[in-house]
């Protein structure tokens, strides 16, 4: 066994200092939020698949993929709703963007880059699929709160 391998507790290693085996395992104990897949298959369903905000239409092993993304989140301190109308369904790209407060729907249903860095487009809505404009404005302000964040240097 090697030093480091002594040294944090890990699996066994090979002479190269590679793992061997299983990563090591520790049971754990915590609440996690329980989300209706129902209604991510609903929204992904009305929309077709496709992305509302880039139009991608993704493939993954055979099989269209999309995901279903909560405008105002579930987790602390969101505490949004999981619902249809709190949802949209987006390709994995622009839900890190949405997510990370790089995009957002501005009043008049266009997508707008935070830092004024892309040129808008309309958020694509399904008929049939209710968005909570509460929701939107929600996250329109987190992002307007991000974008006047000082830069670090």
């Amino acid at each position: 066994m090697t030093a480091w391998v002594e040294e944090t507790g890990g699996a066994d290693a090979d002479e190269y200092g590679r793992s061997v085996g299983p990563a090591p395992r520790r049971d754990a104990t915590r609440s996690v939020i329980v989300r209706d897949e129902a209604l991510a298959r609903k929204v992904k369903e009305l929309e077709g698949g496709r992305c509302q905000v880039c139009d991608t239409a993704l493939r993954y092993l055979n099989r269209p993929y999309s995901e279903a993304a909560h405008i105002r989140g579930l987790g602390s301190p969101h505490h949004g709703p999981d619902e249809l109308q709190n949802l949209l369904c987006l390709c994995a790209n622009c839900h890190v963007l949405f997510d990370g407060l790089e995009i957002y729907v501005d009043a008049e249903g266009l997508v707008r880059g935070t830092r004024g860095d892309r040129a808008p487009r309309p958020l694509r809505r399904a008929p049939g699929h209710p968005i909570d404009e509460a929701h939107v404005a929600y996250h329109r302000d987190l992002c307007n709160l991000n974008a006047r964040k000082p830069a670090a240097g």
